[in-house]
């Protein structure tokens, strides 16, 4: 049930993602600079710079109008490693700055998925260099089919 509870809150909140794609950042943060928090986030999941910007990005990424499938972080959201926490918020930034940096494509949610998906793997892979006890099953699934199979054998659609 903590699970369930866990989910439906994160897909909750997910959700609630909408806007327009062309609000200005409130926090006066260019798209260049945006996407530099990400890439360091990819790299450095567990820094003080990255714990610092998630926050930042949370806030910034709040009015983008794009959906994180629950399949996908749902099994992160019960961990209460920082390392997992990290992923799970590198997939929703890596998705949602794809979808800034494509608005033409914004629909397409495969292709933001996927693109969530293949950083959080490679932020896996930074974490586990440093802490090889920060595995986690469906993070070590998900390396094992790889995020493009993964992502075509489940596909997120909306209703």
């Amino acid at each position: 049930m903590k699970r369930y509870f866990s989910f439906l809150i994160l897909f909750t909140w997910c959700l609630s993602f909408t806007g327009s794609l062309f609000a200005q950042d409130s926090m006066g943060f260019t798209r260049q600079q945006i996407h530099d928090m990400v890439l360091l986030h990819e790299r450095e999941p567990l820094s003080e710079a990255s714990d610092t910007n998630r926050g930042l990005l949370m806030a910034h990424f709040k009015p983008v109008d794009y959906i994180i499938c629950g399949y996908i972080v749902g099994p992160l959201t019960d961990s209460d490693l920082p390392a997992h926490q990290a992923i799970m918020w590198q997939i929703i930034f890596a998705s949602g700055d794809w979808v800034e940096e494509n608005p033409e494509r914004a629909d397409m949610i495969d292709a933001y998925t996927l693109v969530g998906l293949e950083s959080g793997l490679r932020s896996y892979q930074v974490i586990l260099k440093s802490n090889p006890d920060a595995r986690h099953p469906a993070l070590d699934e998900l390396s094992a089919i790889g995020a493009n199979k993964f992502n075509q054998e489940n596909p997120c659609r909306t209703l």
